[in-house]
Formats: structure tokens, C-alpha cells, sequence
């Protein structure tokens, strides 16, 4: 499920904003058209504007600082920001990224799999809410992240 009117309320087919303007937020799960076909892609905030992002070996540094990683088994997981995601390394890390500012009209983006860079905002569609699925045990909601701010 995704939250359309998360980056502003959209006059549909088009990039025309009618109001609000929220920015992303480091962690958020975002929808978006790629800037160069129009393909719809979901992927995660790492960097939001005035950010410094840094990607070496699939670990990223956000303003200087790395992000944690524990390993549960064969599962790895990234904590960003008080949130807790797990990453499908299999194929890599990715393409490492040189300490670049984040634009002011762009995010960084990555997925699990560490893949892709800059987003222009205005190909922002809305922000991912949940996953449904049917597992063997019926229809089930697959959180995106955990969230740890709450935890003491």
C-alpha cells in the first residue's frame, strides 16, 4: 500500500504539484518513476537533501557516519536512523559512490540489494505504507522496516 499524498497532492498523469511539499525522510520507502524510462521502482531513502552520502563495499556513510550492520544467521541487516532493515547482499554491495552532497532537489535512493543513486524529487509518487501477501498461512502485512524508535 502506498501513501500517494505523502510528497504533496499530484494533478494525476502529470508532476504537477497542487499543494504540499513534504520532503522524504531519511528511512522512508518511497515510490517513485525512474527518471530515465518511467519504470515505477520502490526503493529506500539514505540520503536526503544537504546529506553527504558515501557508499564503499555496499556500507554507506551518511554525514560522515557509517551505518551499523548486524548478522542474524545468513541474514544481514542495515539500522538507519532507528530503523532496522534487512539487505539481500548476494549479488554484492553494489557500485560504491565517492562523498558527494546531496542536492537540494534530490534523495539518494538504494535498495536491498544496495542498487541505484540519485532521485530527482519531483519523480516521487508517494511513500510505501505496507506489504500484503499470501504466504502458506493466508494473507499476512510485511512491515518495510522495524521500526527501533520506541525501544528503550
Amino acid at each position: 500500500f502506498v501513501g500517494k499524498a505523502a510528497y504533496g497532492l499530484r494533478v494525476p498523469f502529470t508532476s504537477i504539484t497542487l499543494f504540499g511539499d513534504e520532503l522524504p525522510a531519511r528511512g522512508d520507502v518511497a515510490v517513485f518513476r525512474s527518471p530515465t524510462d518511467g519504470t515505477v521502482f520502490i526503493k529506500r531513502v539514505v540520503a536526503v537533501p544537504g546529506d553527504t552520502i558515501r557508499v564503499s563495499r555496499g556500507r554507506i556513510y551518511i554525514n560522515g557516519r557509517q551505518s551499523r550492520w548486524e548478522k542474524e544467521g545468513n541474514q544481514t541487516f542495515e539500522f538507519v536512523d532507528h530503523r532496522k532493515y534487512s539487505l539481500r547482499l548476494a549479488d554484492g554491495g553494489g557500485p560504491d559512490q565517492p562523498s558527494v552532497t546531496v542536492p537540494e532537489d534530490a534523495c539518494f535512493v538504494m535498495g536491498d540489494n544496495r542498487a541505484w543513486g540519485f532521485l530527482p524529487l519531483k519523480n516521487l509518487r508517494g511513500r510505501a505504507i505496507s506489504v500484503y501477501w499470501r504466504g502458506g498461512d493466508g494473507f499476512a502485512w510485511d512491515p518495510l522496516f522495524e521500526d527501533l524508535s520506541t525501544e528503550e
